[in-house]
């Protein structure tokens, strides 16, 4: 697992030097430079040493010096391509370097190359002859790729903070996607807080022309619901077990010790299972966060788990007290805002994990894939309560469900109520967002003095719904779940909070071959007399305990909208900001303050995005 940086132009070291040292943490233990004085190529590598630790330096050169690759990721069925390779006269150095597997796989299959690799990727490859760059990026988008093409050349890296170090590449903040940013609490692909800079969307590559300086993106993949019904479930969950078994079993290689995540649900709990059965470990460490506020805590579970199975657990306790230590330290190197509160319990358990080895595993993509969240719960409902009654009707009771009393316990009654009724005033295909969302449109077009629809705010979740050939509403939201939330949402946050710690999260449930199960298991199997992930769970029944198949989902959350009310947090409503309107940022805090409204997601938007706008100084 690694970081680079790079772009086209006069070689400037101390360019290229400042755009690396904005990702270090992503390879703490090595650090290179390439330069092509013919093209202009500028190619930075940071190292985390993980597969074939002595041959495997980075940028790395094909055997013939004609091709140059900076990659980040881990290449699963690296050593059966490597196989197939050498069969067909492929010649390798390396002693087992997935980076070179890479190589010698693009110059068989071009720009098709993405179809054989299984794995998270996010890479270049520069084509010496051809005077080319090549960027792929993995299917789901677990590594990023951030790019800008401007001032006639192409500036690129692992994160968004390398690129607008270039200083071609101003830090001026995208108004479109700061809207998007406080009502989706992250930024949607392919865009970027940044105008001029964009992510390379998940499943897609982008073939740049040097001479020309032209671009041309592909997508060489998209998760689509294809349900076979030809098929039992007692089928489906032999695939599954069988696939989870050998896709952990795959994940566990390396050439240093590789622990587990541990919540103690059933998804990071069937990862213990499978690990320990791959056998590719004599003794296995995992990891959990305490909480000290009860209705947030499950580290029972994860204690029960561990001690079923027998590894070395390792815990620590998130209080009020390192959460904010924790905000300080994130604020001060995220490179771009994310509004997810459980970003900070995410980044304490990789920290801990980081402190005692490099790569740990993840139960991330089983909710996504095998429709495990609670709004699957509220689809059927939903679609009869939006049937049934006329807009104006869903519209008054969204307001009288408004006046309930505010909880901030976890996932309270009032604030499932008020969720559901608040997504429900519109269109079936912005139920999803609408419902995660931390602020309705029209409370983000008065803090920020804009005009956006609702359309405009939620394109790419409504072409994601649109996408999905089913007509069945879990399979749509399963869409929207995959593309948008997980992609920008969940998979980021790990990205982020485990890099900072040079720690590498691999999620065995997002291989190639599960995301095809799930794309052929009908929405019923899925989702069945109101019991999420029911597949997946029978699949398990043989694996892990009663006890932990049936557990209640809890979820990661921490206790924000408690800590605004009463002034642990703390939003400075007297400061001249550069991007809101301090009137209406006031009124939302004393709503909260006031008990009037549950405001703590677009507050803790507001705080994310604050803190980070004052570390670059973008302009608005």
């Amino acid at each position: 697992m690694c970081g680079f940086s790079g772009f086209v132009g006069r070689f400037d070291e101390s360019i290229s030097e400042s755009m690396l040292s904005k990702i270090i943490h992503r390879g703490p233990d090595a650090q290179n430079h390439f330069f092509d004085k013919e093209s202009g190529v500028t190619l930075s590598h940071a190292r985390l040493e993980i597969l074939d630790i002595e041959t495997g330096q980075q940028p790395m050169l094909s055997h013939d010096s004609r091709y140059v690759i900076a990659f980040n990721g881990e290449i699963y069925n690296h050593a059966s391509l490597r196989q197939d390779l050498e069969a067909k006269g492929h010649s390798f150095r390396s002693r087992g370097s997935d980076t070179e597997v890479i190589i010698e796989a693009y110059r068989r299959y071009g720009y098709e190359v993405a179809l054989y690799l299984e794995g998270m990727w996010a890479f270049v490859i520069f084509d010496r002859l051809e005077r080319m760059l090549f960027f792929s990026r993995d299917r789901f988008g677990k590594k990023p790729l951030f790019y800008s093409l401007m001032n006639q050349k192409i500036v690129f890296g692992s994160e968004l903070s390398a690129v607008i170090s270039h200083p071609e590449v101003p830090p001026k903040v995208n108004k479109l996607a700061l809207a998007k940013y406080f009502t989706q609490g992250y930024v949607p692909s392919p865009m970027s807080m940044i105008e001029g800079v964009s992510k390379l969307d998940a499943g897609c590559n982008l073939v740049y022309s040097i001479v020309e300086n032209r671009s041309k993106i592909n997508r060489y993949w998209r998760y689509q619901a294809k349900p076979d019904y030809s098929k039992s479930s007692e089928q489906f969950q032999e695939e599954l077990i069988e696939s989870l078994y050998s896709s952990t079993k795959s994940r566990m290689e390396a050439d240093v010790p590789v622990g587990v995540f541990l919540s103690g649900g059933i998804d990071s709990s069937s990862i213990i299972s499978m690990a320990i059965s791959s056998g590719k470990s004599q003794s296995l460490d995992s990891f959990s966060v305490a909480f000290d506020d009860p209705s947030f805590d499950e580290s029972a579970y994860s204690a029960d788990v561990a001690k079923i199975f027998g590894t070395n657990h390792k815990q620590s306790l998130f209080s009020e007290l390192n959460a904010l230590n924790y905000l300080e330290e994130i604020s001060s190197k995220l490179d771009e805002p994310i509004a997810d509160s459980s970003l900070l319990p995410t980044y304490a358990v990789s920290k801990l994990a980081g402190e005692n080895l490099k790569v740990v595993l993840g139960g991330d993509g089983a909710d996504e894939l095998f429709a495990g969240y609670d709004p699957y719960k509220a689809l059927a409902p939903a679609a009869m309560y939006h049937t049934a009654l006329p807009k104006i009707a869903r519209k008054m009771l969204y307001h009288i469900a408004d006046l309930l009393p505010v909880s901030h316990r976890n996932m309270s009654i009032d604030y499932k109520i008020k969720r559901t009724l608040s997504g429900l005033r519109y269109e079936s295909s912005l139920w999803n967002p609408t419902w995660l969302s931390p602020a309705d449109v029209s409370t983000v077009n008065a803090l920020l003095g804009t005009e956006y629809t609702i359309e405009e705010i939620f394109s790419e979740a409504i072409d994601s719904w649109s996408y999905c050939e089913s007509e069945s509403l879990i399979d749509k939201t399963s869409q929207f779940y995959i593309e948008q939330y997980m992609k920008n949402g969940i998979l980021t946050k790990i990205d982020r909070a485990s890099m900072l710690n040079s720690l590498e999260v691999r999620s065995p449930f997002l291989d190639i071959d599960i995301s095809k199960i799930s794309s052929r298991i009908p929405a019923r199997m899925k989702y069945q007399n109101g019991k999420t992930k029911h597949v997946l769970k029978q699949s398990l029944k043989h694996v892990l305990p009663l006890e932990v198949l049936h557990r209640k989902k809890k979820g990661f959350g921490i206790p924000i909208g408690s800590w605004f009310r009463d002034g642990t947090l703390g939003v400075d409503t007297n400061s001249q900001s550069s991007f809101c309107d301090t009137d209406v940022l006031k009124t939302i805090v004393d709503r909260h303050q006031g008990s009037k409204r549950d405001e703590r997601l677009i507050l803790w938007a507001y705080i994310m995005f604050d803190k980070w706008q004052n570390r670059w100084s973008a302009s608005i």
